[in-house]
């Protein structure tokens, strides 16, 4: 069986390159577990508006473009390389397509395609394409895994709106990643909407230190913070938290002038496996990241998910597994924040991360008709 997958897989984003590789290996391992033959690849669309992302070219001017270079120019450069090299050496990819349009006129019949993980159907971000709806593409079944419309609800036009019920009607089976997005996908199509967690969590905690370098970045207690969107307000109770705590805090995610402001150990130059080695190895993880949390929850680091109750994504997730205390703000207070900070017990997570990946197993079996026979098959 070929099967081709659409995902965010080559943003320089670790929960986007890691979510792609964990979906790639455990549908690998089904085919496999059954008998199955799969020849699968990921489809390698890099458009040029990722690439502006991945290259921090969006909205720079002249003095942001220079202070970047002057600052942190060797560590963006060796970001890069540790990117490529995960994306190279881990991911499955086919040749490399600018557009929709290329993959179209490239005619490639797929047994089964999938679209998912991660926020694709999210049709804010700048690096949107409808081939994440597989439009167009040559496919004899059309599924999707745990697909997100991103953290909140948004106003969609007529126009979209038309378009994506066009779209979903050739979907064999629909597989969204929290609440929010079902209640989303629900406006345009009547087929079932299951909700499945991210890729991530369908590999254990030795799968995926099967792939991490067993020597820490940082010898020394840190707290790792990792937000895709920091601010003042953040940077201050972080370094109020480092400063009571007496734990340095690392950021590996670049937001420059805040992490200037707070004095951060930065490393700027980690890509998807040097993530994975500073999270894993952290006393605790502050994050408002989906990917943040999730990867805490592995690997059993304690954690605290900034602002998660306004995420659908992050919300979904923490009532799931039964964390929902998790939450905190950045007007909380801090001696309360340290209080509860190592008060965590993971045993029932656990438990719920691996009812969570039965119920994914079993839905992809069905989606991609493998396992026919296993009496476990749906």
């Amino acid at each position: 069986m070929k099967v081709g997958t659409l995902t965010f897989h080559s943003s320089y984003n670790f929960g986007s390159n890691l979510q792609a590789y964990a979906l790639q290996k455990f549908i690998n391992k089904l085919g496999l577990k059954y008998n199955d033959k799969i020849e699968y690849s990921i489809i390698n669309l890099r458009k040029e508006e990722q690439n502006k992302i991945n290259n921090y070219k969006l909205n720079d001017n002249f003095l942001k473009k220079m202070f970047k270079t002057i600052f942190f120019g060797n560590k963006l450069k060796k970001r890069q390389v540790n990117f490529e090299s995960f994306i190279d050496n881990y991911l499955d990819v086919t040749k490399e397509y600018k557009n929709i349009n290329e993959i179209i006129n490239d005619n490639i019949k797929y047994d089964c395609c999938i679209t998912g993980s991660d926020q694709i159907w999210n049709l804010n971000t700048y690096d949107f394409d409808w081939s994440y709806f597989l439009d167009g593409i040559n496919c004899t079944r059309k599924i999707s895994y745990a697909v997100s419309s991103g953290p909140v609800k948004r106003e969609i036009t007529k126009e979209n709106s038309e378009k994506i019920k066009k779209l979903l009607k050739e979907y064999d089976y629909i597989s969204v990643r929290e609440e929010g997005t079902k209640e989303f996908v629900k406006q345009f199509t009547d087929k079932e909407i299951y909700i499945n967690m991210d890729p991530t969590i369908l590999l254990s905690k030795e799968e995926w230190n099967e792939i991490i370098e067993s020597k820490k970045i940082i010898e020394e207690p840190y707290i790792l913070y990792y937000s895709l969107r920091p601010n003042k307000k953040r940077t201050k109770m972080l370094r109020e938290l480092s400063k009571k705590m007496n734990m340095k805090v690392v950021v590996a995610n670049p937001s420059y002038k805040y992490d200037i402001i707070g004095g951060f150990i930065k490393k700027y130059e980690s890509g998807p496996l040097e993530f994975l080695n500073l999270l894993k190895n952290a006393n605790l993880v502050i994050s408002s990241s989906f990917h943040g949390t999730i990867f805490s929850v592995i690997f059993n680091v304690p954690f605290y998910a900034l602002n998660g109750q306004n995420d659908y994504r992050i919300n979904t997730l923490l009532k799931t597994i039964k964390l929902e205390d998790r939450t905190i703000s950045e007007n909380d207070n801090i001696d309360e924040i340290i209080k509860n900070a190592f008060n965590i017990n993971f045993d029932i997570a656990n438990n719920n991360l691996e009812v969570e990946k039965d119920k994914s197993e079993k839905y992809l079996k069905k989606a991609l008709d493998i396992g026919v026979n296993d009496e476990k098959y749906m």
